[in-house]
């Protein structure tokens, strides 16, 4: 049995004013260091998410190393510890990233090998092998750790999932104003079904405060679906569209929220507009265990594979009333098309369709459910067995 010794930046990049899960998996060492092998973490959080610089994170003269104890670093340099870029709750895993992290870290005669970045992307290896393979970095690399942690909450608890009736077909949750859920939203609206819908949407976006009207009419992919200023102007009069929280700005936000219980009950289901779409990034956030949890079946506006990525945890989705092949499409565009052309279709089903429906999935959202619940948290385990000491 292992166990991680942790002593936690506190220097002026590092956030220390949201928690990081990783600080309650092993033992805090805060007034000295151990003589055990150490992981020294530096917290990334809401703060580092604004802009290309990621908050200055990797500033070469005031990035993340800037105020680091002298022992610390010489324990990292003699290779009896090991530095963890933090990042829990997000998935940046593109090209910029690395290139910052990899010229920063370099600049400070800091190994690769002695750097650990830890994020919330299920796919961050296969991202950073990638990366690696089109620059040509050789076997100095960057250690990619992933740890679900969106799946972990084992506080959520919800009602039994009744089959029958629903009031509308859909529930769709949306906080921040990303392209593929603005251009969803218009299209939705354009096709007179956001009356088949349960759906949030704020009118400013979430950190820049810019006005959805002013952040849609520069979305290069409205004109391409017809969609004009007038038809942007003629929903951002109608938002906000509030059903829990009128507070757009809390982070993280919570996977179970008792005012959105009526909502799981009275829809069918949840479409799920995930961070990233024009990506291959797969970014598993609350929005994705929210549906699990309040047993609620699912499709996921999303990048490609991320169904396979959910299946890959023990989940079971809904191939047996949606065509989900969806998943497998690789061009962006195609796979959007196909998701609303989905949503379309499932908008005529009648409310007899939906009932036989609702019967036919108790099993599979009974099963998510219970498995998320008890599900062991094998990934935390195993980066415990890869960086811990014995006890």
């Amino acid at each position: 049995m292992k166990i991680l010794n942790i002593v936690r930046s506190k220097t002026p990049v590092s956030d220390t004013v949201t928690d990081d899960p990783i600080l309650y998996s092993g033992r805090l060492h805060e007034k000295e260091i151990p003589n055990e092998f150490f992981l020294y973490v530096i917290k990334l959080g809401d703060k580092h998410c604004t802009g290309s610089s990621y908050g200055d994170a990797f500033n070469l003269d005031t990035g993340v190393l800037h105020g680091m104890p002298n022992d610390v670093l010489s324990r990292i340099i003699e290779g009896t510890a090991k530095i963890v870029i933090s990042w829990p709750l997000e998935s940046f895993v593109d090209d910029s990233i690395f290139l910052q992290m990899h010229k920063y870290f370099n600049a400070h005669n800091i190994f690769l090998s002695s750097v650990i970045y830890l994020n919330c992307c299920a796919n961050g290896k296969v991202m950073y092998e990638s990366f690696c393979n089109r620059h040509n970095i050789g076997t100095q690399r960057i250690s990619i750790e992933y740890i679900p942690w969106y799946m972990y909450d084992r506080t959520s608890q919800s009602s039994p999932y009744v089959p029958g009736k629903r009031s509308r077909t859909f529930f769709a949750l949306n906080r921040r104003m990303h392209e593929h859920r603005c251009l969803m939203l218009m299209i939705l609206h354009k096709a007179n079904l956001l009356d088949k819908f349960y759906i949030s949407f704020p009118k400013h976006h979430v950190g820049t405060n810019e006005t959805f009207f002013n952040k849609a009419a520069k979305m290069h992919l409205m004109q391409q679906y017809n969609i004009s200023q007038e038809d942007i102007q003629h929903i951002d009069n109608k938002l906000p569209m509030i059903l829990d929280i009128t507070d757009w700005n809390p982070y993280p936000l919570p996977i179970v929220s008792n005012k959105l219980s009526f909502f799981y009950q009275n829809s069918f289901i949840s479409i799920v507009a995930e961070t990233f779409f024009y990506s291959n990034v797969i970014h598993l956030t609350e929005k994705t265990f929210k549906p699990i949890v309040n047993r609620h079946p699912f499709i996921v506006v999303s990048a490609p594979y991320t169904l396979k990525a959910i299946r890959s945890f023990g989940f079971k989705t809904f191939d047996t009333i949606i065509d989900e092949s969806y998943d497998n499409i690789l061009d962006h565009n195609k796979r959007f098309d196909t998701i609303i052309n989905i949503i379309k279709d499932m908008s005529l089903w009648d409310k007899k369709k939906i009932a036989n429906s609702t019967a036919q999935i108790k099993d599979i959202v009974d099963y998510n459910y219970d498995l998320l619940i008890h599900r062991p948290t094998d990934e935390l385990n195993s980066f415990v067995e890869k960086y811990g000491t014995l006890k």
